[in-house]
């Protein structure tokens, strides 16, 4: 895009004042480039400090990272598969918290045909 654009007749007045004052502050600007060197200074500033940190800080702040990790699919797992699992148990007559305890109906029957009766 040049500094200087033809000023167009079918453009009103006040678009044209603004493309005029938009060329001016264009040529008023310096050029945008990176001075020379500036990769090489970058890239030695991030070797510096990768130097400065110690090893044992690296490996536990790796650690930390991957127990994060780790923790929240294990979280994620837990919940999905005790939904499943909730799902899975509960029927017309057994309620949400009995099906995720595992919990199964009580009956007259089960209580008498049962072998564990107290003596």
């Amino acid at each position: 895009m040049s500094v200087e654009e033809p000023m167009d007749e079918s453009v009103p007045t006040d678009e044209q004042e603004i493309r005029n004052a938009g060329a001016v502050l264009r040529s008023a600007m310096p050029p945008m480039r990176f001075t020379t060197g500036f990769a090489d200074r970058a890239m030695a500033r991030i070797a510096a400090e990768r130097v400065t940190v110690a090893p044992e800080v690296l490996q536990f702040t790796a650690m930390q990272r991957s127990f994060r990790l780790l923790a929240a699919a294990a979280a994620l797992t837990i919940v999905a598969l005790g939904a499943h699992n909730t799902l899975l148990a509960r029927t017309e007559y057994s309620s949400l918290v009995d099906a995720a305890l595992g919990l199964e109906p009580v009956s007259a029957e089960a209580i008498f045909s049962s072998s564990d009766t107290f003596q």
